[in-house]
């Protein structure tokens, strides 16, 4: 249960802008912005500038100045002094999913994530009783949790189990965790166009940052 910052009464909205702080009313966000706001959001979405990066070579001349961050992707940059110990992000992931472990390739492993809770599980006793994928117990909460299994398990009904139910390799050809998340972001597409959207406009940008002074050192 989450309190309102201006009361202390049970409070079920968050700040919008840094989604750390709730309140239990708008009169009580609004009489404590003045309070809030030198706390809130300690920083700002910076965007790649594309056609700075495509024609720099030519206006090199003109663009000294030019902050080098604007060159390696979208980044966050803070807007005020940050203290040891700020909370800076509290966010709900888009989609949740199991852990990949290096032995989800190993054909001689006997473990499996459960397809619930991602409990790493030994033994295909207990299964979900609708798609028949491996759980920790077929009881398991996370079976019908709407944010966890029960977003896939209707898709997974559809398949026919592994080839030879009796051959180990088979059986792990075919439960195979790690598209569990690709899936999901996929049913978001339908689903939750919003979190989708949000997804595909992520940024990988490793390769650009490795070759910045920070990365470097």
């Amino acid at each position: 249960m989450d309190y309102c910052k201006k009361c202390g009464n049970n409070a079920k909205n968050c700040c919008t802008s840094c989604k750390i702080v709730y309140y239990c009313s708008k009169e009580c966000q609004v009489s404590d912005w003045k309070n809030h706001k030198s706390h809130c959001r300690s920083f700002e979405v910076k965007e790649k500038n594309f056609f700075l990066e495509k024609f720099s070579r030519f206006f090199l001349f003109f663009l000294k100045k030019i902050k080098s961050e604007e060159k390696v992707g979208r980044f966050l940059q803070a807007k005020r002094d940050i203290s040891k110990g700020d909370l800076l992000i509290a966010e709900n992931p888009i989609v949740i999913g199991p852990k990949y472990h290096g032995d989800d390739e190993d054909e001689n492993s006997h473990s499996f994530n459960c397809v619930g809770c991602f409990e790493r599980i030994n033994v295909l006793y207990n299964k979900c009783p609708k798609c028949l994928w491996p759980a920790c117990s077929s009881e398991c909460g996370a079976l019908s949790n709407p944010e966890l299994h029960d977003i896939e398990c209707q898709i997974l009904r559809l398949g026919k189990g592994p080839r030879d139910k009796m051959n180990l390799k088979s059986i792990k050809e075919y439960y195979r965790s790690d598209i569990l998340i690709a899936l999901k972001i996929l049913i978001l597409q339908r689903k939750n166009p919003k979190k989708f959207k949000a997804i595909m406009e992520m940024e990988g940008n490793e390769k650009l940052r490795a070759l910045t002074l920070n990365f470097r050192l």
